[in-house]
């Protein structure tokens, strides 16, 4: 499957749909958090790079990515909810909350 390119989400977004085979025969369906998580983790370093240094800015683009990310998840699950459960740009603004917590602390 698409636990080691961290691409399940992907994945099973593209077998998500009325004739796919029932959830409850895909043993490894949980593993599409973990794809959205290793992709956020693959970006969110680079974006701290961009900023680095300038604290203001950091929590700027947190919260302007957070927000953003929110909003497309609101739109997402009521037009698209395949693409607003699986996909890691409507997930992120979960991720900016612990992130935005970390950078608190």
């Amino acid at each position: 499957m698409g636990a080691p390119t961290f691409s399940s989400n992907i994945l099973l977004l593209l077998e998500a749909g009325y004739f796919d085979i029932d959830s409850a025969r895909k043993p490894l369906l949980h593993l599409w958090s973990l794809g959205v998580e290793e992709q956020y983790y693959l970006i969110w370093p680079l974006l701290l790079y961009l900023v680095r240094g300038r604290r203001r800015a950091t929590f700027l683009m947190l919260a302007t990515l957070g927000l953003a990310s929110f909003a497309l998840n609101v739109y997402a699950t009521r037009r698209y909810p395949s693409y607003a459960f699986y996909l890691p740009m409507t997930r992120f603004w979960e991720l900016m909350i612990g992130s935005g917590l970390a950078l608190l602390g």
